[in-house]
């Protein structure tokens, strides 16, 4: 973890900041972190020297004060699906949906502020299968959210933002000597902008991706494959889909990607983390999962996601002989423990990366 502090001053007062940084799953941070902190606190730098004062009065009645009102209700019924405990593929829907509705309210005044960044928090955490901390997440989006009617607001002197940026963790946190908030929201929005720019796939985004890619190229070696040039020319097309949303999360997948395009599939194959069902016993016993599982942790670091396959209205039970899947088709989860029946299905496919 790294911490980088920073002064400056704007609307006539003075703001402190900090950014940090931490590594999700790497371990140690990189110079891609270090880039990434020293130019958030330039960007935030600069929105703040750019930034000037504007009307900042809140809406209290009108159209204006009802479009607050239906976000406020909007944003709760979204917090309640959430705690509904729905699939991944929902719960990034759903996340999404918060933050779209957030986003603008916050836009208006302050009473949206730390709402619209919790969700966009939120948001984060679940592209990237963090789902044990949603619970808490919901529990401080009610308290954050307005009254309805929404009421005035009086702004503080602080604010903060979480966002994920590939496998790093990003804070960001401001205090200034009195409440200046427009001035505090361009500097968050800033970094914010910034975390986007680079932030590259989501975990959610890359195990689609390596289970995608590593089905494709089991039906590279099918007969079907040899014989069909369209499925050839379909297998292609999609493995290097695949290929480039690999090495945009991880540089090391890059001389994969290379071996995609030269048409060398089969040495392509060894260059992807396992599917580590290959290397267990076709039937595990319960008493030897954890044992699985702590030997696993201390020969390959990082976390363990399960892929399953769900084709749209078909049938999940076997992978296409004939044709391509889609790369939707897949939806990772995160587990903390291998069953017999995860590890038994045939189109359920488990890695262990630092990702």
């Amino acid at each position: 973890m790294k911490t980088w502090r920073f002064a400056v001053k704007a609307s006539g007062t003075r703001v402190r900041g900090s950014v940090i940084i931490g590594a999700d799953y790497r371990g140690g941070l990189n110079g891609t972190a270090y880039d990434l902190g020293e130019t958030l606190v330039a960007r935030i730098k600069a929105a703040a020297a750019a930034y000037r004062p504007a009307d900042e009065s809140q809406v209290l009645e009108g159209p204006e004060a009802e479009r607050l009102a239906e976000a406020a209700h909007s944003a709760r019924r979204n917090v309640q699906l959430l705690r509904s405990s729905p699939g991944v593929e929902q719960a990034v829907a759903v996340t999404k949906a918060l933050t779209d509705v957030c986003r603008p309210a916050m836009e208006q005044g302050p009473q949206f502020t730390f709402a619209y960044y919790l969700a966009r928090s939120l948001r984060d955490h679940v592209n990237n299968l963090h789902f044990y901390q949603v619970e808490e997440f919901c529990d401080a989006l009610e308290d954050a959210l307005p009254p309805t009617p929404p009421l005035p607001a009086q702004p503080g002197p602080d604010m903060f933002a979480q966002f994920m940026a590939g496998d790093l963790e990003v804070r960001v946190h401001l205090r200034a000597k009195r409440p200046v908030y427009g001035v505090l929201r361009a500097m968050l929005r800033a970094a914010e902008e910034y975390v986007d720019e680079v932030a590259g796939p989501s975990a959610r985004e890359f195990y689609q991706a390596l289970a995608h890619a590593t089905t494709l190229l089991k039906l590279a070696q099918s007969e079907a494959y040899e014989h069909n040039e369209q499925l050839r020319e379909e297998v292609r097309r999609n493995l290097e889909r695949a290929a480039r949303i690999l090495t945009a999360a991880r540089g090391e997948f890059a001389y994969f990607a290379h071996l995609v395009d030269s048409g060398e599939l089969k040495p392509a194959a060894q260059w992807l983390p396992l599917d580590i069902r290959s290397m267990v016993p076709p039937r595990l016993q319960r008493e030897d999962s954890q044992l699985l599982i702590d030997a696993l942790s201390a020969a390959i670091p990082g976390r363990t996601v399960a892929v399953f396959y769900e084709p749209e209205g078909g049938n999940g039970e076997a992978f296409p002989g004939d044709w391509v899947t889609s790369i939707s088709d897949f939806k990772p989860l995160e587990v903390v423990e291998l069953t017999d029946d995860l590890l038994a299905s045939e189109t359920t496919q488990v890695f262990r990366a630092r990702y």
